[in-house]
């Protein structure tokens, strides 16, 4: 916790004193009272503005990643029996899962696994612009695209270039590591087109069994991405996400994951393009 507090620290606590006006030691007093009456980590005293006052007051109540993704999660899974689980987290499957259901999600065209490619059809790679990901990834770790030129060779988002032969076998190459999939490059309509930097902005949307046993989606994300990275919009990768009204779908101000709070909240993306007010 100590190691935490001095990283965390050195990446926010000038940002805080400008904002708040709290020196770096009552900064790093609050932490340690977080630690020792919540458990709370260090990190999350910026993650969660605990820094403010008011929402210190409520620690108690926010939830930890230990706590859910390591916690409650594991227990709903072991005894709800969730069906179908396996074939959502399996990104290769998951467009399988779809079609069987009558929903539109972006095709599968080929995996590869142990070096061994699986084409969805015909026995090459198609002749369109590309999205390589692994299919169990998180965080966007690991994803590129390729973009097709007009010679017939396929250019990375880092600038590599390769013949399609080569990219079979880089991705044949990659899958020894881990299972691949490639999927078509999808981009954003031109509407949103400001609001990214090249990578494809999505929306994340959570869902909740209610307490009739029906489900409901409560709350959704706009996600964008900044900066150097135009390949994913993830929050690990320091791409920002901005509140969806359910009713209107208008886009509130925009965050990161917290880590950074020079940058705080934004109604403008780094683009110029105003976000607050946006209707999707």
């Amino acid at each position: 916790n100590v190691i935490l507090m001095v990283w965390s620290t050195s990446l926010n606590g000038r940002a805080v004193k400008r904002r708040v006006g709290k020196g770096i030691a009552r900064q790093l007093v609050e932490q340690l009272g977080m630690v020792f009456s919540y458990h709370l980590q260090a990190p999350w005293y910026y993650t969660f503005e605990l820094y403010d006052d008011h929402h210190r007051r409520q620690a108690a109540e926010y939830l930890q990643r230990f706590e859910t993704k390591s916690g409650v999660y594991r227990l709903f899974k072991r005894y709800l029996h969730a069906k179908g689980k396996g074939a959502l987290a399996d990104k290769g499957r998951f467009d399988e899962r779809c079609r069987q259901h009558g929903l539109r999600a972006i095709p599968v065209l080929a995996i590869s696994e142990g070096g061994a490619i699986r084409f969805s059809s015909g026995s090459e790679l198609p002749r369109v612009d590309l999205f390589l990901k692994p299919t169990k990834g998180r965080g966007g770790a690991g994803a590129d695209w390729w973009r097709r030129d007009g010679a017939g060779s396929y250019q990375s988002s880092a600038g590599m270039v390769l013949t399609q032969a080569e990219l079979t076998a880089h991705l044949a190459k990659l899958s020894l590591t881990e299972p691949y999939l490639v999927s078509p490059r999808l981009e954003n309509h031109p509407d949103l087109a400001d609001l990214a930097n090249g990578a494809l902005s999505t929306i994340r949307i959570v869902t909740i069994r209610n307490e009739t046993g029906g489900f409901e989606a409560t709350d959704a994300v706009f996600r964008m991405a900044v900066g150097s990275n135009t390949v994913v919009d993830n929050f690990h990768a320091g791409g920002l996400a901005a509140d969806v009204d359910m009713i209107t779908g208008e886009l509130g101000s925009a965050t990161d994951l917290g880590l950074r709070p020079d940058r705080g909240w934004c109604e403008r993306h780094p683009s110029g393009a105003v976000i607050v007010g946006r209707k999707l």
